[in-house]
């Protein structure tokens, strides 16, 4: 690999990694306009005012330190349990990779769904380059998991 491989390789990192924490900064903001939320230390579950689709529990945004534990993953779906709203959660593996250990401990099932984004650094180019990548375009940047008890999970 020469420097110039290298230095797109370093550029293609950094674009991912800023990628990945806008969409988490995304997922903590949708829900706050129609939700409130209750913080459960490094986790938060958003939970609808009124009527309307429910939300889901996620990792706390700019958390850092421990993995969630277990523990923490059953409180939140107690509370969920008591307010009778599924007990859904909602997260970017990239971003919280030890958090599907401990709701998969909990009882929940995961599913994996892609998340693809477009990249327009090059200005959306497609064209074709080495092992069939597609330059400009970027497909299944990271994994968004979502969870329920028993059933499938859609991302909307």
């Amino acid at each position: 690999m020469n420097a110039a491989e290298m230095d797109e390789n370093r550029d293609a990192d950094l674009l991912l990694e800023q990628l990945l924490g806008r969409i988490e900064e995304y997922y903590d903001a949708v829900p706050r306009s129609a939700a409130r939320a209750e913080d459960f230390g490094t986790l938060t579950l958003f939970v609808r005012d009124g009527r309307g689709w429910p939300y889901y529990a996620r990792p706390a945004l700019g958390r850092t330190g421990d993995a969630v534990t277990t523990a923490e993953v059953e409180r939140v779906r107690d509370r969920q349990r008591e307010l009778g709203v599924p007990e859904n959660f909602e997260w970017v593996a990239e971003n919280s990779p030890h958090l599907r250990a401990a709701v998969e401990e909990s009882g929940l099932v995961v599913h994996e769904h892609p998340l693809l984004a477009l990249d327009l650094s090059r200005g959306g180019q497609r064209k074709r380059r080495g092992r069939g990548r597609h330059r400009g375009l970027r497909v299944q940047l990271g994994r968004e998991l979502l969870v329920g008890p028993g059933r499938r999970c859609a991302s909307g």
